[in-house]
């Protein structure tokens, strides 16, 4: 089959082009597969789009945490800041 996006054809042959397309992967056990449990909220929000965060390969640590910042806002992630460990999250908010 193939997947449309806005009625046109595209490539999600793999999780990272997917991801380029603005389409999420959520893992059956994201405890297991799809969560950093022992590092920071920020990190597991941004290691999927390290080209959106980074320039020549060098994170830029300001613009990391604007877009953990916002998506946190706009998924209502529960916690006191985005450097909370992923791990100390309630089971909804993991």
């Amino acid at each position: 089959g193939e997947v449309l996006l806005k009625g046109k054809p595209i490539d999600v042959s793999s999780v990272s082009k997917a991801v380029e397309h603005g389409i999420a992967y959520v893992t059956e056990d994201r405890k297991t597969y799809g969560l950093n449990l022992i590092d920071h909220i920020k990190h597991n929000i941004t290691l999927a789009n390290l080209p959106g965060v980074s320039r020549h390969s060098v994170i830029d640590d300001m613009r990391e945490l604007a877009v953990a910042n916002a998506y946190k806002a706009k998924t209502n992630i529960r916690s006191s800041s985005v450097y909370q460990m992923t791990g100390n999250l309630s089971g909804g908010n993991q």
